[in-house]
């Protein structure tokens, strides 16, 4: 007891001190509980992690992976094919348009071959008609 103290202050001062030890120890246990909480969610979140982890390393994660893996394979080889069919195209339509156009200027010579014996006939048949009205008058 504090020189001069009344009893009610030292009953009211000891409650106080009480309270601030109950409520100290009530925050240190508040704190403690939450440290153990945060380190549970840790732990429970590297705990699914490693099952994810364990997870993706099975046969059939595997399995699906390769699959994945050749299905990529498999779009490049189409892209290349049709890359090349492409060009192919490309190219054999190039020496149609030439072969046609070679079919063309024979075409265009034999037209021209045509025109000139029909010429040549219609001359024969005019003079053939001639000589026919000679030979009638």
């Amino acid at each position: 007891m504090f020189r001069g103290e009344s009893e009610y202050r030292r009953r009211t001062r000891e409650k106080t001190e009480k309270n601030n030890r109950e409520t100290k120890a009530k925050k240190e246990k508040t704190v403690e509980k939450s440290e153990i909480q945060k380190l549970a969610a840790a732990i429970q979140c590297i705990e699914r992690e490693l099952n994810r982890s364990n997870d993706e390393q099975t046969p059939q994660k595997k399995r699906d992976r390769r699959w994945e893996h050749f299905g990529v394979a498999g779009l490049w080889a189409a892209a290349t094919v049709g890359a090349i069919a492409i060009w192919f195209g490309t190219h054999d339509a190039g020496e149609q348009r030439s072969v046609m156009a070679e079919q063309m200027n024979v075409m265009q010579a034999q037209a021209n071959a045509m025109q000139g014996q029909l010429q040549m006939l219609e001359h024969q048949v005019i003079d053939a008609r001639q000589m026919q009205r000679a030979f009638i008058i």
